[in-house]
């Protein structure tokens, strides 16, 4: 009995250190290959989508890119649609996904690194097989609004008041939509109108159809972005903890995502990531797409820029068509 219990020890310690080796080696194989593999969502603008010619573009992108510059490796794209949950996306980084009955495995190898992944304690400990790190961005749910109909908001939004008897732009069934209408003892209900995508509710504020648009920061700011020369008299707040829950947040800060166990390929991201950030490399990318960063840890507020951007905070307006979204562009900005 005794030798049976030392002979399944060892067995086991064997396979924990073939786990681990393999494990460790995996910024070792990077170097070999000298390819870098990143797992980008293909329909999340503007972080990551298709354009009008099918071609990925998108903040995320131009970050892989630069990610991947910087390691000196090549990069290796690997878009995907997202799943039901983070948990299901995280499939991405397994080395074996499983064949589901209607659609088969198609990908033989993981993504080295996924990108705009949400910092999540409860999110890390479901999903222990992951490791979540190098936060380069802060998130929030934010409106949009012409401050001529509701006057000057503050930068922090706490009560639904401002908004009732309004009518209010938001994208079909997003986090916004169902907050606008389950929400606030229904006050704001009457008032929603509903539009196939936030650059489509931002177009109709602009024709003055809506008096605000709810969605996160990024989303409005880059829809705004689109347009050549966006009228006066916009604002822009964050909703605090308007749009908040036990189990909804109204920020977070996103970064990228690593099977667990790499220690080297973890250490590298953070420096190249810690470079990109100080060298504002960060930065200009998202300014090229019309949306000041906002690093993690800033209080999620709109941060004032000493450049003369405007109450709205975008960087610049006019961006290029090959920019935008096919699955949310506007037929007036074609």
């Amino acid at each position: 009995m005794d030798r049976i219990k030392q002979l399944i020890a060892a067995a086991v310690v064997a396979a924990a250190l073939v786990a681990g080796s393999a494990q460790a080696e995996r910024w070792d194989s990077i170097q070999q290959t000298g390819r870098l593999s990143v797992a980008l969502y293909d329909d999340l603008a503007p972080y990551s989508c298709q354009n009008l010619d099918g071609r990925l573009v998108g903040v995320d992108l131009d970050l892989a890119r630069a990610l991947a510059e910087r390691l000196g490796l090549e990069l290796d794209l690997v878009p995907f649609g997202g799943g039901d949950s983070m948990s299901e996306d995280f499939e991405m980084l397994r080395e074996s996904p499983p064949a589901g009955e209607w659609e088969p495995a198609s990908r033989e190898v993981a993504a080295d690194v996924m990108l705009h992944v949400p910092l999540d304690p409860l999110l890390s400990e479901r999903n222990p097989e992951v490791q979540i790190l190098a936060p380069y961005y802060h998130e929030s749910m934010a409106v949009l609004y012409d401050n001529v109909a509701l006057g000057e908001l503050p930068t922090q939004i706490t009560d639904p008041q401002p908004f009732v008897g309004h009518r209010l732009g938001v994208e079909m069934y997003s986090l916004s939509y169902v907050f606008l209408t389950n929400g606030f003892n229904g006050q704001l209900r009457a008032g929603v109108a509903n539009h196939k995508s936030v650059p489509a509710a931002v177009t109709a504020l602009l024709n003055g159809e809506v008096s605000a648009v709810f969605g996160t920061r990024t989303e409005l700011q880059n829809a705004l972005a689109a347009h050549t020369s966006p009228r006066p008299g916009l604002a822009m707040s964050d909703l605090g903890n308007l749009f908040s829950t036990n189990r909804v947040r109204s920020s977070w800060a996103v970064g990228l995502a690593i099977a667990d166990g790499n220690p080297q390929l973890a250490a590298q991201l953070r420096q190249a990531m810690e470079q990109l950030d100080a060298d504002g490399t960060i930065e200009d990318i998202f300014a090229n797409y019309g949306i000041p960063l906002v690093r993690p840890g800033d209080l999620g507020e709109l941060i004032p820029h000493a450049d003369g951007a405007g109450s709205t905070g975008i960087t610049r307006s006019g961006l290029d068509r090959q920019q935008l979204c096919r699955t949310t562009v506007n037929a007036g900005l074609l």
